[in-house]
């Protein structure tokens, strides 16, 4: 639709309000991990607990158990969804984030073939014979090239090298992942790890998408108006990896309504349906603790745009930044947040040695919110000891890394 005049213009700080509510931090939106996925979001993850903990935010009751028991029954899947990265989506999505993933590669997917000198018949010819093995049963990726015949997989040497593909073998389980014939199940169900086993997908779940792209773009973008809205066409594009001539062919076919935020965006969209529940949105008096790369801190532009205008200026460091950043100029946010009433007021990190959790407050606890503060410490804390067995946020993070956060916001109080 042409950008008109906004239909409703609010403060920055209604925004906010309505963007926790709408991430079921404000009160859990489902009585499950499933549901509290499919209302909020998929989840990112990184082989580390910031997906336990992004979970646990938005359903305070969650246990391990309960959301590695969803994932061993399919209820939620682990897949590469948009910008390729690999997300905790339910399963009613997984058909059109595959083929939304394969739409949005595969025009990179065919010029990287060509430059590796890999002919995708030498792929799909790979394909079958990975499924013929799965037959057996699941395997991980080593097992599968064990037992394949000799010389199935070839070296594709220099010319390969040079294109970023060493080997047939992972372009041929991201084809037949994308095509749902296989599905990726994380080893013992554990979402903290990269490791995988490679499964045949059931029958009833290969049924394809059944969209044509801009459908599948459609349905997508509106996923995101759900769980981000209000949002700009720029939040969307960065989010997805669309072009911002196919995001704006969606939004023009979705029911939104112009949105300006006050010292955010003049040109963000919202659902009509959202409409009075944006206007009536009221803060609850209660606290987050938000992993790194929660939805809510990087949808819309970075951690600043949930922090007030006072603490713009913080020094921090920023996830993959070389420099140090601001807390109002980063894009990600390399320190765990604590967030009250959808506002960041510090951060927060897991002391291994002592088992609890070290907090650095920009002016200290709220009025009247120290037990509070305090009780919701102790039942993570609880939860990354006693659940998880450890804090490490992505694959490459260590313990080392974390007792250097942990002094670095110790030197802070």
């Amino acid at each position: 639709m042409p950008r008109t005049a906004p239909d409703l213009t609010i403060p920055i700080t209604q925004a906010r309000t309505f963007w926790r509510a709408r991430q079921g931090l404000a009160a859990p939106l489902g009585d499950t991990a499933t549901a509290a996925v499919e209302r909020t979001g998929w989840a990112r993850t990184l082989g580390g607990v910031d997906v336990y903990l992004a979970l646990r935010a938005r359903h305070p009751s969650l246990t391990r158990a309960a959301l590695e028991e969803a994932v061993s029954r399919g209820a939620l899947r682990v897949v590469p969804a948009v910008r390729g990265c690999i997300y905790l989506a339910p399963a009613r999505d997984v058909p059109v984030v595959l083929a939304l993933a394969a739409d949005l590669t595969r025009a990179r997917s065919e010029r990287d073939l060509d430059r590796a000198g890999l002919p995708r018949r030498e792929v799909e010819a790979l394909a079958d014979a990975i499924d013929g093995v799965l037959k057996a049963g699941p395997k991980t990726t080593p097992a599968i090239r064990k037992a394949l015949p000799d010389g199935a997989i070839r070296n594709l040497g220099e010319k390969g090298k040079k294109a970023g593909i060493s080997s047939p073998l992972p372009v041929a389980l991201r084809e037949l992942e994308f095509a749902g014939r296989i599905e990726r199940i994380p080893v013992g169900a554990r979402l903290d790890t990269e490791k995988y086993e490679w499964r045949r997908a059931k029958p009833a779940k290969r049924a394809s998408a059944g969209r044509d792209f801009a459908e599948r773009v459609q349905l997508v973008a509106r996923r995101f108006f759900e769980w981000f809205g209000p949002a700009t066409l720029k939040e969307l594009t960065a989010w997805s990896g669309l072009t911002a001539r196919d995001a704006k062919a969606a939004v023009a076919a979705l029911p939104l309504v112009p949105v300006a935020i006050e010292g955010h965006a003049d040109d963000a969209w919202a659902l009509e349906a959202d409409r009075d529940a944006l206007v009536d949105a009221s803060p609850t008096a209660s606290f987050d603790f938000l992993a790194f790369e929660d939805n809510l801190l990087i949808i819309h532009g970075g951690p600043g745009a949930h922090a007030d205008a006072a603490y713009h200026d913080r020094p921090l460091a920023s996830w993959g930044m070389q420099k140090p950043t601001t807390l109002g100029a980063a894009k990600h946010i390399a320190w765990r947040t604590i967030l009250f009433k959808g506002e960041i007021i510090g951060y927060w990190e897991y002391d291994l040695d002592k088992g609890e959790l070290v907090h650095a407050l920009f002016d200290g606890p709220p009025k009247g919110q120290k037990r509070a503060l305090a009780q919701r410490s102790e039942e993570l804390a609880a939860f990354l000891r006693d659940d998880l067995g450890h804090a490490r946020s992505f694959s490459l993070d260590t313990d080392e890394a974390i007792r250097a956060r942990v002094a670095g916001l110790r030197a802070m109080q």
